[in-house]
C-alpha cells in the first residue's frame, strides 16, 4: 500500500482546523488551475532564459521533475538515476503533489514541493521580478536572486530574508501559508539548514550561492525535504529516509501502512500502535539536546507503520521546530511539562494560541512548551474516540461538539475494548480530550499508557 501525506484540498478534521488552522488550511484550487499540467511554464515561455534547459537529461525528466527549470528547483542529485532508468516515478496517487515509483528495488514516494497551481504562480512572479531594463523573456533565475537578496544572505540575516520573501510572494498573489519551521525556526536552525546545501563550496562560489537559493526557495514553499535532510542522521526522530531530489521533486522512502489500515487489526496490535504514538511524540520533545519538534497537525494520514516496524511521521511540512538552546528551554525528561496549576487548556485555549503564534511568532513561539499537551488531546480525540471511528471509516465531514467532549466514548484504534477496562478507558480518554484542571490531561495520558501496557501484557500472558 502506498503511503502518502494528508490529502490537500479534502475536507479536514473540523476540530484540528479549529485548533491549528495555519497548519492544516487546505490550499485552495480553482477549476482553471487543477492538476492538468498544461499550466506549468513551458520551454517556449522561457525564451529569454534558454540556458536553464537540461538536454542532458532528455524529455523523460520534464514532468513531474521539471529539471529544465533548474536551478530554480530543489536539486539534481537523483536526475542521473532517473535518466538511466534507475528512478521511475510514474504512478500518480489520488493526492496532488504526490506520486509513487521505484528507486532501484526500493519503493519510493515522489513529492513535489507545491502543486502545479502554485508553481505556475511562483514562476510567473519570478518572471516579473526578474525582468529589468525592459528586457524581453522570462528571467526566473534572476527573479530568484531578487527574491532572496544574496547580499542579505551573506550578511547572516537569512531568517528575516525568508520571511520578507514569503510576504512578498503573498503580496504578489501566491496562495501560500507559512510552514511551522518558517514561523518558529531560530536563526541557528535556519542557518544550519541552509548551509548544509552548499556542499562544502566556497561561500562566494556560484554553486554555494545557488545552494543557498534552492534551500531558501524550499524553506518558503515547503521545507519538508530540507527537514528530512537536516534530521537524517538522527535515528530518534523516525522520519522517512530522504533519497535526494530531481528538479522540483523530493524522493523519499515509502513510509509503509497508514494508521487507518489498522482499524481491523487485533486489539493487541492496535494498543501497541497507540503506545507507539505517545512514545513518538515524547521522543520529538525530549530526545534532542538542541531541538524540540512540536507536531500541530495530528492527522491520521500523517503517521505510518514502516516496514521496519517503527512508527514514523510522514509529513513534516507543518512541524514546529523550537531551538532549545536559543530559547533557554531545558531538556524535558518526561511529559510532565510543569503545566499544573492555572486554568485548564482545552479546545478554545489551543485555538487562541494558534491565532497568536500565527500573528506574533517571535513572541509566542517560545511559549510552545506551555501548550505541548495539545498533541495528547488531539491524539486522544482524533485516534481514540468514537468521533475518530467515523473519521477512520473515511467520513468526509464529522461534526464535533466541544461542549460534549467530556463524555466521549472510546473508539477509533481503541474500539471494542475488553469489557473489564471499558469504563476506565472512557474516563481516561475523556480527561485527555478535555481537562478540568491544568495538568489533568497529562496525568490521564500517563494513566492511560499504564493501563494499556497492563492489558497488553495480560493478553500476551493469556496467549502463552
Amino acid at each position: 500500500m502506498v503511503t502518502h501525506p494528508r490529502e490537500i484540498g479534502k475536507t479536514h478534521i473540523a476540530v484540528i482546523i479549529a485548533l491549528f488552522c495555519f497548519a492544516v488550511t487546505p490550499i485552495l484550487l480553482t477549476e482553471h488551475f487543477k492538476e492538468d499540467n498544461k499550466h506549468v511554464i513551458s520551454p517556449n515561455q522561457l525564451s529569454g532564459y534558454s540556458d536553464i534547459s537540461r538536454p542532458m537529461y532528455g524529455e523523460v525528466l520534464d514532468y513531474p521533475y521539471d529539471v529544465r527549470l533548474c536551478p530554480v528547483c530543489v536539486g539534481t542529485s537523483l536526475c542521473e538515476a532517473a535518466k538511466e532508468g534507475h528512478l521511475n516515478i510514474t504512478e500518480k496517487i489520488s493526492i496532488e503533489k504526490v506520486l509513487s515509483g521505484k528507486l532501484g528495488s526500493e519503493d519510493v514516494i515522489g513529492k513535489r514541493l507545491i502543486n502545479n497551481t502554485l508553481f505556475y504562480q511562483f514562476d510567473k512572479i519570478l518572471c516579473e521580478i526578474g525582468r529589468y531594463d525592459n528586457r524581453e523573456g522570462c528571467e526566473i533565475e534572476d527573479g530568484l536572486k531578487h527574491l532572496f537578496d544574496y547580499s542579505q544572505v551573506r550578511a547572516g540575516s537569512r531568517k528575516t530574508q525568508l520571511r520578507r520573501a514569503f510576504d512578498k510572494l503573498v503580496e504578489l498573489g501566491m496562495n501560500l501559508r507559512p510552514s511551522g519551521p518558517l514561523l518558529c525556526g531560530s536563526d541557528r536552525f535556519v542557518d544550519g539548514l541552509i548551509d548544509m546545501n552548499t556542499n562544502g563550496q566556497q561561500h562566494d562560489s556560484e554553486e554555494a550561492m545557488m545552494g543557498h537559493y534552492q534551500a531558501m526557495m524550499s524553506f518558503v514553499l515547503n521545507p519538508e525535504g530540507q527537514l528530512l535532510k537536516f534530521f537524517e542522521d538522527d535515528i530518534d526522530f523516525h522520519f522517512p529516509r530522504n533519497y535526494g531530489e530531481c528538479g522540483r521533486m523530493v524522493i523519499v522512502e515509502n513510509g509503509g501502512r497508514m494508521l487507518p489500515e489498522f482499524l481491523s487489526s487485533s486489539w493487541q496490535e492496535r494498543v501497541q500502535i497507540v503506545l507507539d504514538i505517545f512514545n513518538l511524540l515524547d521522543h520529538f520533545l525530549t530526545k534532542s539536546d538542541d531541538w524540540l519538534i512540536f507536531v500541530p497537525d495530528i492527522n491520521l494520514g500523517n503517521f505510518a507503520r514502516a516496514p521496519s516496524g517503527d512508527l514514523i511521521l510522514i509529513d513534516l511540512e507543518d512541524a514546529i521546530i523550537i531551538d532549545k538552546k536559543e530559547t533557554g528551554i531545558a531538556n524535558l525528561d518526561s511529559l510532565q511539562f510543569q503545566l499544573k496549576g492555572g486554568k485548564p487548556c482545552n479546545m478554545d485555549c489551543f485555538t487562541d494560541f494558534s491565532d497568536n503564534i500565527f500573528a506574533e511568532p517571535e513572541k509566542y513561539c517560545p511559549l510552545v512548551t506551555n501548550y505541548l499537551d495539545f498533541q495528547q488531546a488531539a491524539v486522544c480525540l482524533v485516534f481514540l474516540t468514537d468521533y475518530s471511528t467515523e473519521l477512520l471509516l473515511d467520513k468526509d465531514q464529522v461534526e464535533f461538539n466541544v461542549q460534549s467532549s467530556t463524555n466521549v466514548k472510546t473508539g477509533g484504534l481503541l474500539h471494542d475494548p475488553p469489557s473489564d477496562i471499558r469504563d476506565q478507558l472512557n474516563t481516561l480518554v475523556s480527561k485527555c480530550v478535555t481537562e478540568s484542571v491544568r495538568g489533568e490531561r497529562l496525568q490521564a495520558v500517563n494513566d492511560l499508557k499504564d493501563l494499556l501496557r497492563t492489558t497488553l501484557k495480560s493478553r500476551k500472558h493469556e496467549e502463552i
